[in-house]
């Protein structure tokens, strides 16, 4: 639980540190310095920067000259003196859709615009306390942050409204610019006869586009070049990592990104934009190794998008009727997705595993149904791969579990190999 006295320890390390940086450049323009008038200048731009000042003399001014916002009106114009908005989601949206709302809350951020030299404010404001920082304080109006601001209770909750109406763009008169672009929305029933219009102004949503261009930069993450790195050695690779291709962007701010916003100074002015094309997907290529001895390998889990929730049902120690029915659907969805995977292969050219090093004729058969060296069926070959599963599954369990070792036995492995089997049977039919 954050308290006040930690409020205002990270406030005062934040402001000493401030004050410091400014003593030192007080101090470069001092050498040299003669003058008593430009001598006494500089003691006198230093004062408002006192840790005893700051607040009362800079925040508040800065507190005017930024307006802070999750989307704003700047970035669909560089001249624009449009109003930004705060936008709090307050129902989530169907999977289908992707907007503001899509943001975790713990990546939803608030962006500032206006005078470059008030951006100390929105440093002030970023301030980490714990595991929060000041900022989503005074968003919850924590009541530990009511009497931190000055040591007159009254006149500290005073600047903390200001800064909370600061951070929320509250604006009883909210204004537009001529430069924002307008649509006229058609909302009037069409029976109507008078046709009524509403006028809309989109604004740049920054918290959901700050959101994208962290999981773009997350392409130069170990993981990433890791999985690059053995997909260009043909190699398999057991981690989950995401690539995203055809990718552009566009530069905003200039030369000066930080002149348009503080989270625009971050991404260096570099705004992200996806193909808005639909992907053209090739079913037809084959991505396992072609050194892979079976068609089982770790990377498949991971391919197949469901390690990561067999993983969290094996992990729960409890043994309920729930858990057991999570197990088995997570269990059952991997066979389809194997099955699927498998499906793509086996519509590939005749004799495509000739130059694959898979040792089982049963997967071989299996992938490649219709490879010339098969007069006929392999004997038991659904078994055969059943099997193989089987034991391949239940041994990537043991490597990710090895203190659980004991629980994955023979009763085990027949479950799954029954699950399987039953799996191709269906999907032969």
């Amino acid at each position: 639980m954050t308290t006040p006295q930690d409020i205002r320890d990270a406030i005062e390390q934040f402001l000493t540190e401030l004050y410091e940086k400014k003593c030192a450049d007080a101090q470069k323009k001092r050498h040299g310095v003669t003058d008593e008038k430009k001598l006494q200048s500089i003691e006198n731009d230093l004062t408002p920067y006192h840790p005893n000042n700051w607040i009362s003399q800079k925040a508040l001014v800065f507190a005017e000259q930024l307006k802070f916002g999750t989307h704003l009106a700047k970035h669909t114009h560089s001249d624009s003196k449009g109003d930004n908005v705060y936008f709090s989601a307050q129902n989530s949206l169907p999977e289908n859709l992707c907007a503001s709302q899509s943001v975790p809350q713990d990546e939803y951020i608030l962006d500032a615009t206006g005078n470059a030299a008030a951006l100390p404010l929105a440093k002030f404001f970023d301030i980490a306390i714990g595991q929060t920082t000041l900022k989503q304080l005074l968003l919850q109006d924590n009541h530990a942050v009511h009497g931190v601001f000055a040591d007159n209770e009254q006149q500290s909750l005073e600047y903390c409204r200001i800064f909370q109406a600061a951070l929320k763009a509250e604006n009883q008169h909210p204004k537009s610019d001529e430069r924002n672009k307008q649509l006229l929305w058609f909302c009037a029933d069409e029976t109507e006869e008078n046709k009524q219009y509403q006028v809309l102004i989109p604004l740049y949503p920054v918290a959901l586009v700050h959101c994208l261009y962290n999981k773009v930069q997350q392409r130069f993450a170990d993981t990433v070049k890791n999985g690059e790195k053995a997909r260009k050695e043909n190699k398999a690779y057991s981690q989950k990592y995401a690539t995203v291709h055809d990718l552009a962007f566009v530069k905003l701010g200039g030369a000066n990104p930080q002149n348009l916003s503080q989270i625009n100074s971050k991404q260096g002015g570099k705004h992200f934009l996806l193909p808005s094309l639909p992907p053209q997907f090739n079913a037809g290529k084959v991505h396992f190794s072609r050194r892979a001895k079976s068609f089982f390998v770790d990377s498949l889990l991971y391919r197949s998008q469901i390690a990561d929730d067999l993983k969290a049902v094996v992990e729960s120690d409890k043994h309920t009727m729930d858990i057991r029915n999570k197990r088995k659907l997570a269990l059952y969805s991997l066979c389809g997705k194997i099955l699927s995977l498998a499906a793509v292969y086996r519509e590939q050219p005749a004799g495509w595993t000739k130059d694959y090093a898979l040792e089982s004729p049963s997967e071989i058969y299996w992938l490649d149904p219709n490879n010339p060296r098969f007069a006929e069926q392999p004997p038991d070959w659904q078994q055969h791969i059943a099997g193989r599963f089987s034991h391949w599954l239940i041994a990537w369990l043991k490597k990710q579990f090895p203190h659980e070792k004991h629980h994955f036995n023979d009763t085990e492995d027949r479950e799954v190999f029954k699950s399987f089997q039953a799996a191709l049977l269906f999907g032969d039919k």
